[in-house]
């Protein structure tokens, strides 16, 4: 943010606070004094207060609950991967409201505001998490605008994603993003960092809460990084928390057998019961085999998406007809001369085919002068729509469909270590155009995956020559005066 943009922020929180002086807090002098667990029991909706209520609780509380064994330590972030309808975002609206009401330590420390709530990019849903905290007074009028309570004096105000500018010159004691996992992709990173920026500026407790949802998002990056760096604790609770609770073991094998997104929606999986490439093939697609290179026709494909996204990078070898997945990994913002040395070491497993996005000209270029013989795919390339039709199409939107059928016909093996693969495959979509829908997630692993099977299936890789126009197998360059062409690696669809 620069100087102006912080500038008038500043004047639009000023005016903001004004406003607000202007509203009404309301006092609740009956839960003054109140431990948590009491506090849950005296409000007017009576619910049952579960163990992993208590366990948040407990690590918001006072650092790490106790039957979690590692070393104790205070934690002031904490992330929360839940099951839908566990009740975790009434359990923060019951925990938000007994900090503002039980004492005068939030009131007597607030500059500002005590409370951020980040949620979608929606206000209405900003509103709607309010709203339940309102709601757990009953019968009492509210006399504030939808986004902002005032209890004790203490604010609790609400941000959607695409409006966190305002938040920015804040001093909360709390900050809640909610459902984090399912915020737009060019938002969540922002969120998040909104969010962290408080631990510096006051100390504030950091809580993200959601459902998982797509792999390559917020929750499954936080997934790969040191927690004794990023300094969260995270609790993971699952539908069996809820069993006996929420709901009973039969309700759970009912929605098990009738909703595709079972393992996304209550087991904390990413990426199911969303895509419509691989989804339904990919329990048969996922098995166990020797991921050794065992001295078959093979390939590495690349989609070195610099920036933008991951740098994704499959291996494939042919063994007996079926394409085995024999290497597949992502790497974050790396740097190209690492990636180099990557592919350069993936390649001299097999020392055949080295296919990369044909939009990284210099990428490939560098290959080449390693003495890796890589071309490129250019995904605009027409070609025809199906065997025996005039019409053509774009390979964007052919090798999708190629590897969808592949995989359909059990021709496509993936080891179940390749755990992001695999989650990619499940939530990957068709866009409207037929291409691959990126919306959300850039799915550079499939990207490489459709390459090469693609490439394996379709393609002869062969040395060709291009004299007078035509293209000659290596084979015939002995027969034909070199000075009437030049030499190059191409690709031929057969």
């Amino acid at each position: 943010m620069n100087q102006l943009e912080e500038s008038l922020t500043i004047i639009q929180n000023g005016i903001k606070e004004k406003q607000d002086r202007e509203i009404k807090s309301l006092d609740f002098p009956e839960y003054r004094g109140m431990g948590f667990e009491e506090f849950w029991h005296s409000l007017p909706i009576k619910l049952e207060y579960a163990e992993y209520e208590r366990i948040f609780f407990e690590a918001l509380e006072s650092g790490e609950p106790e039957n979690i064994k590692t070393a104790k330590k205070v934690y002031r972030k904490v992330r929360i991967k839940k099951a839908t309808g566990l009740g975790i975002t009434e359990f923060m609206a019951r925990y938000v409201a007994w900090k503002c009401l039980k004492d005068d330590i939030w009131k007597n420390q607030q500059i500002d505001v005590s409370v951020i709530l980040i949620t979608g990019a929606d206000q209405e849903l900003s509103n709607t998490i309010i709203g339940r905290i309102k709601a757990l007074f009953s019968g009492i009028e509210f006399k504030s605008k939808e986004s902002l309570i005032i209890l004790n004096g203490c604010k609790v105000k609400a941000y959607p994603t695409q409006h966190l500018a305002p938040a920015r010159g804040l001093n909360p004691r709390l900050v809640w993003v909610d459902e984090a996992d399912f915020f737009p992709a060019r938002y969540q990173d922002e969120a998040r960092t909104v969010a962290e920026r408080y631990r510096l500026k006051g100390d504030a407790i950091v809580v993200l809460i959601s459902t998982t949802n797509l792999p390559g998002g917020l929750y499954e990056r936080m997934d790969e990084e040191n927690t004794d760096v990023n300094g969260y604790l995270y609790l993971d609770f699952n539908y069996k928390w809820g069993i006996g609770i929420v709901w009973t073991q039969e309700d759970i094998e009912k929605e098990r057998q009738e909703n595709p997104s079972f393992e996304r929606e209550f087991n904390l999986h990413y990426g199911y019961g969303i895509g419509d490439i691989f989804a339904e093939f990919v329990d048969e697609m996922v098995t166990e085999y020797d991921i050794k290179y065992q001295g078959g026709r093979a390939g590495t494909y690349a989609d070195p998406a610099w920036g933008s996204s991951n740098f994704g990078l499959v291996t494939l070898e042919e063994r007996e007809g079926i394409l085995y997945v024999i290497e597949a990994d992502e790497f974050a913002r790396d740097s190209p001369s690492r990636m180099i040395g990557v592919m350069e070491d993936s390649w001299n497993i097999h020392k055949q085919s080295c296919k990369v996005d044909a939009a990284n000209s210099g990428f490939i270029r560098d290959l080449t002068d390693r003495g890796i013989p890589a071309l490129g795919i250019a995904f605009g390339q027409q070609v025809i729509e199906k065997e025996g039709s005039n019409t053509t199409t774009t390979l964007k939107k052919k090798m999708p469909i190629n590897a969808s059928v592949m995989a359909a016909k059990g021709l496509i093996k993936v080891h179940p270590n390749f755990t992001k693969l695999i989650s990619q495959m499940r939530a990957v979509k068709f866009d409207k155009m037929g291409g691959i829908d990126k919306s959300e997630v850039s799915y550079d692993l499939i990207d490489a995956i459709d390459m090469g099977a693609w490439d394996l299936r379709a393609f002869d890789y062969s040395h060709y020559d291009l004299i007078g126009g035509k293209l000659v197998d290596k084979t015939e360059t002995d027969k034909v005066i070199k000075k009437n062409g030049i030499t190059l690696n191409i690709e031929v669809v057969e």
